[in-house]
């Protein structure tokens, strides 16, 4: 039972910063009523002091008060007063323990607390906004595309059927094949997109969303023996160790032994688990095959129009993955770097050090979210290669398979000569469509890296 496993819902997201707000508010609260203890430990080592004060006015600086005669009275008496005054000088070494103490750890959990909450809700923001890119806004775009491309190569051919004139019908076989190959390119988007969107849904619920849960959980559990060690420095520091005082604080005692940061989240996971199913996936459309026959729901299309654009695809795939692992290398190095200085530290410190160890903890998840996040992007990207790579190594040493667009069955090559003069332009079409598509990745792409 954690974070991770049954608080994967919206609704548990906001139960999640709901708990968080009410622990930062209980945190405020536990340092007014600290700071209010170290006021009224001060007011009083000082009332104990205006006692002895008030002791050695009235009886003068001689033992005794002056008198010839020292009785036991009177040195029990003096023990007393000199006892209070100890007692005096007691309350206030721990009135300035508990502001130099728990006083200050407090403050600074608070302030951690705060950067975890916000941490973690843009975290959690960023995720959820590309879950909905990657799963539903992406494969919806490109279905709109391809069912526009369906559309412009079903009216293309019908033209390209009905025309009769040879320079007409030359003109429309000409967009006819244009309109074919953008059905195609739209087709083989519209496969990598949904294989995107699968990969990056499972990944999603699979990896990336209960790796942030579980870092979450592990912070605030964290937080948990933090705040632990803190009020158990405050109980140490007020006890006055008097019956009434130590049974107050065996009771203290008694409830701090009670917290176990590893269960302390127990009932509230049990409370706001999520009951809900995973979302369904985006799944190909297979409506949109309906007008052909050529195209396999789920597959990509390899023919003569299509496998320059696979190839090239297939090039800024590896190149993506190159460098997305170089970036996962660098990534973890951060990480490993992480751990072994906080295992130094935690080595070499002393009890009642972890509110200092804890914004490198906090660093060193986020580190690992981020490694998380590449691990993701690269099982993405890299089901896109093997895709595509599958698709290409299918041909072997074999030329790309012809597409025949004629009603008699003929290829575009073996037609007659100005069709071997319709697939140059064919080419040419592509290479232009292609050129254009790169160029325009690759500006996006720059403008995208200045505005970050």
């Amino acid at each position: 039972m954690g974070f991770g496993e049954d608080l994967w819902c919206p609704q548990a997201h906001s139960a999640l910063v709901r708990l968080q707000d009410s622990e930062l508010r209980m945190m405020e609260v536990v340092k007014k009523w600290m700071t209010q203890r170290a006021k009224s430990d001060r007011e009083f080592s000082s009332q104990l002091h205006q006692m002895s004060m008030l002791v050695e006015k009235l009886e003068g600086a001689q033992p005794g008060g002056g008198l010839d005669h020292i009785s036991q009275l009177n040195k029990s008496w003096n023990v007393l007063v000199t006892q209070t005054e100890s007692l005096s000088r007691i309350l206030r070494k721990h009135s300035e323990d508990l502001q130099v103490g728990p006083l200050n750890k407090i403050s600074l959990l608070i302030r951690d607390k705060q950067q975890l909450r916000k941490t973690y809700s843009e975290q959690w923001s960023q995720l959820t906004q590309d879950l909905s890119r990657m799963v539903q806004m992406e494969p919806e775009r490109f279905r709109l595309s391809y069912r526009q491309a369906v559309r412009d190569a079903a009216q293309a051919q019908k033209k390209y059927q009905e025309s009769s004139k040879d320079k007409e019908r030359e003109k429309a076989r000409e967009r006819y094949l244009k309109a074919t190959l953008r059905l195609h390119e739209q087709h083989n988007e519209y496969v990598l997109s949904v294989r995107a969107a699968q990969v990056h849904h499972q990944q999603h619920y699979g990896v990336s969303q209960p790796a942030l849960l579980t870092a979450l959980q592990a912070l605030q559990e964290e937080m948990v023996l933090v705040l632990k060690e803190i009020l158990q420095e405050y109980c140490d520091l007020s006890s006055l160790l008097t019956e009434e005082v130590v049974s107050v604080h065996a009771e203290m005692t008694k409830a701090l032994k009670a917290f176990e940061p590893s269960r302390e989240y127990n009932s509230f996971i049990q409370q706001n688990r999520s009951v809900a199913e995973v979302p369904v996936c985006v799944e190909f459309d297979s409506s949109l095959l309906d007008n052909s026959d050529r195209l396999k729901a789920g597959e990509l299309e390899l023919n003569e129009l299509t496998l320059e654009s696979l190839q090239h695809r297939l090039t800024a795939v590896e190149e993506e993955l190159m460098s997305l692992t170089a970036t996962l290398g660098s990534q973890q190095a951060a990480v490993t770097q992480l751990e072994l200085d906080l295992q130094a530290e935690v080595e070499t410190g002393r009890g009642g050090q972890r509110v200092f160890q804890f914004s490198k903890r906090s660093a060193l998840e986020d580190s690992r979210q981020q490694v998380t996040v590449s691990m993701v992007t690269r099982a993405r990207l890299e089901a896109q290669r093997m895709l595509l790579d599958d698709k290409l190594k299918t041909l072997g040493k074999r030329d790309a398979p012809q597409i025949n667009l004629d009603d008699d069955q003929l290829s575009v090559s073996s037609v007659s000569p100005d069709t071997h003069t319709l697939t140059h332009s064919l080419k040419h079409i592509h290479t232009h469509t292609h050129t254009h598509t790169h160029t325009h990745t690759h500006t996006h792409t720059h403008i995208h890296t200045q505005h970050t």
